[in-house]
């Protein structure tokens, strides 16, 4: 409800309140001293305020991806090499057959054996990769049938088949009575 419906207005005396200036913006003293009481108890920033708390912002970030860079180009130098398909060594996939454990306490100490091995592995540079695998599979292909589905692998490089023999002797999972193939595999590009 406006203030000229509280009266019966004829319709030239509404044009006439039509055309009345309904603000008059206030003088430029009577803002600035409203805007310096609001700084003063807080409620308002100035735009000087915001933009030294936004260039301290872009600092911190900026140190922070300075600070990121360092340790990152720091480690890429001390860290040791990480075996992978550009490194040179040919590679070899070790398939792991047989000796699952049942009861999930034994395949749960079992998986941290076979991780602590790894992790060893990588910090001589072999290790490339490693997966569990599920117990299920789909076998595709006409009238064949499927050898006997491995559990695991891990691919490693190696400087020729006698080492990559010996990383798999080293592995956990011939001391359970699992076997391991040892298969090299063949670049492609």
């Amino acid at each position: 409800m406006s203030e000229r419906d509280d009266f019966d207005w004829t319709s030239e005396e509404k044009k006439a309140f039509d055309r009345l200036p309904r603000e008059a913006p206030p003088a430029r003293e009577v803002r600035d001293r409203i805007v310096r009481e609001l700084e003063a108890r807080g409620q308002l920033t100035s735009r000087a305020v915001r933009h030294r708390r936004a260039a301290r912002f872009l600092a911190a970030v900026a140190a922070g991806l300075a600070l990121f860079a360092a340790g990152w180009a720091l480690g890429a130098r001390t860290l040791p090499r990480r075996a992978g398909p550009d490194d040179g060594r040919p590679r070899f996939i070790l398939f792991l057959y047989g000796e699952t454990a049942a009861d999930p306490r034994t395949e749960a100490d079992r998986v941290a054996e076979y991780r602590d091995w790894a992790r060893a592995l990588a910090q001589t540079g072999s290790l490339v990769s490693g997966e569990k695998l599920a117990d299920r599979s789909d076998f595709l292909g006409k009238g064949a049938t499927p050898a006997p589905a491995p559990g695991g692998f891990f691919i490693v490089s190696a400087r020729d088949e006698s080492e990559a023999v010996a990383i798999a002797r080293s592995h956990p999972h011939l001391k359970h009575g699992g076997s391991i193939l040892v298969r090299p595999i063949e670049p492609t590009s």
